[in-house]
């Protein structure tokens, strides 16, 4: 298989084959990764599927939410201020033409703007050997320096309601800006994280849908950037317990830093699973492909899987606590609420976590 993707910091060309095809294999995936052809008919055609998908990611509560939230949090200018679905907006996808691309491919696919991940049966000599022909006129040049600024954090809670008539469920997400995945900690933040919302015991997941059966799932997170990230917490959830789901979220937001800080046995038991966990999720190649690429996204250093089960085991109660502490701040919560308008906008005015305003599906203000 050879596939492209691209996420806020990356674009990835992959190549998954047998063994004994690695060098055939190889040829075509260099031959891809250099010399890319954009056949304007397949341009044509994908830019037309993909100004249909935006049309659908617009019909769905879920993926409103996550195409107008970046707008939400960062500054008009950040770079990450862009749809998080991935798939752009109309005005950009309509400017956009082939030479967009080629140029695109030029400027960013050169060997001293990337790294090669290599998962296999495969030993490195093979793999120097193999690689140095394939790519050998792969030339290194300058590339624009892409400056990942800063976003501040909100000073103060606000929401905003996106009416989708009809809808048989509010889709909930409470969120702020949040550090770096490239930042100190950030082990510490995973691990709390999935005891607040992380995983199918955490704490948001066991009150909302296990305890109250207003949702199918609850969870929270921080999607991991070299720049500035996002910390959410999100649900969809019944309509008519729409203003009770947001404050059980409240609730459990401000707990976890208050009258119901991360237990003793609550962290012992998340600590060990993560431990016990690791055997597992490096049985594939994927799984290890996965965590080599995140240590060389975010400079955590070729150390760092076999140190990785000890800086698990070293961490303590305290630095748990201290994460949630500087990490879930509910007071600078921004809401974005996609639901029936007409059933649930009274409910949150009663509520009144914040100043409330409307929005259409794009992100524009309705008076």
């Amino acid at each position: 298989s050879l596939s492209s993707s691209a996420n806020m910091d990356n674009s990835f060309v992959s190549m998954s084959c047998l063994k004994t095809n690695f060098n055939a294999s190889l040829a075509l995936y260099t031959d891809v990764l250099l010399h890319p052809a954009f056949p304007q008919k397949e341009f044509v055609r994908v830019k037309k599927e993909q100004l249909l998908a935006i049309e659908q990611e617009k019909a769905n509560p879920w993926n409103i939410s996550r195409r107008i939230l970046p707008s939400l949090l960062y500054p008009k200018d950040h770079p990450y201020n862009i749809p998080g679905t991935g798939s752009g907006t109309k005005q950009s996808l309509e400017k956009t033409e082939r030479n967009d691309l080629v140029a695109f491919h030029d400027t960013w696919f050169v060997p001293n703007n990337g790294f090669t991940v290599v998962v296999g049966d495969i030993t490195e000599t093979e793999l120097k050997t193999t690689l140095e022909k394939g790519l050998a006129g792969w030339k290194r040049k300058d590339v624009p320096k892409k400056e990942l600024a800063a976003a501040a954090i909100a000073s103060s809670v606000s929401v905003y309601i996106i009416d989708k008539p009809g809808a048989g469920q509010s889709q909930i997400t409470a969120a702020e800006i949040a550090p770096s995945a490239m930042e100190k900690g950030y082990d510490e933040f995973s691990l709390m994280n999935n005891i607040l919302g992380g995983t199918f015991l955490s704490r948001l997941n066991m009150n909302l849908r296990e305890d109250k059966h207003w949702s199918y799932g609850a969870g929270s997170g921080i999607d991991p950037v070299k720049g500035p990230a996002i910390f959410s917490a999100s649900a969809g959830v019944q309509t008519d317990k729409t203003k009770e789901s947001i404050q059980e979220f409240i609730k459990e937001l401000t707990q976890i830093n208050s009258s119901r800080p991360v237990a003793p046995d609550e962290f012992t038991k998340e600590q060990s699973s993560v431990i016990l966990s690791l055997p597992g999720d490096w049985q594939t190649n994927n799984g290890i492909m996965w965590f080599l690429q995140s240590c060389m996204t975010f400079n955590r250093g070729l150390d760092y899987p076999n140190n990785y089960s000890t800086i698990i085991q070293n961490l303590t109660l305290a630095d748990i606590q201290q994460s949630a502490a500087k990490i879930v701040k509910p007071q600078n919560l921004t809401w974005l609420i996609v639901g029936d308008r007409q059933k649930i906008e009274t409910g949150i005015r009663e509520l009144n976590p914040g100043p409330l305003k409307i929005l259409d599906t794009d992100g524009r203000e309705v008076k």
